[in-house]
């Protein structure tokens, strides 16, 4: 048993590793996704200048284009960051499920346990109990 306790640990410390490791990359994946809201509102809000301001028409397309490559960019960014997310939540999850086998492996032997001091207590009441009626036949 102790032994699975020992599994139990470290599985529970493997489990607390990916869980953060997962948050770290939600984390990542909502700022990358806050840059990208960014990036649309400014190219909203230079559009609506150059609407307003000739001089500024003259250089906005360049400026699109290049927005609209790091817009590109950004949402590749987070594509790439949910195919990671999925694989460490897959991760997390197959680690979970490892320290549950142990944690349920060890109930089961704890029980198992009980149930024989269980029934060696029941012996040795029952060994009582029969050496009473014995000594009261004889008396």
């Amino acid at each position: 048993m102790k032994s699975l306790r020992t599994l139990i640990k470290l599985t529970k410390a493997n489990v607390e590793e990916k869980q953060k490791s997962l948050a770290d990359s939600v984390s990542a994946q909502d700022q990358v996704k806050l840059r990208l809201t960014k990036t649309q509102s400014d190219l909203e809000n230079e559009k609506e200048s150059a609407s307003k301001n000739p001089e500024l028409a003259t250089n906005f397309g360049a400026y699109v284009e290049a927005t609209l490559a790091k817009i590109a960019r950004i949402k590749f960014e987070i594509a790439d960051l949910e195919k990671i997310i999925e694989l460490k939540r897959e991760a997390l999850r197959e680690a979970f499920a490892e320290q549950k086998r142990y944690e349920i492996a060890l109930d089961i032997k704890l029980k198992e346990q009980a149930d024989r001091e269980n029934k060696l207590e029941q012996n040795k009441n029952d060994e009582i109990a029969t050496q009473n009626f014995i000594r009261k036949k004889k008396v």
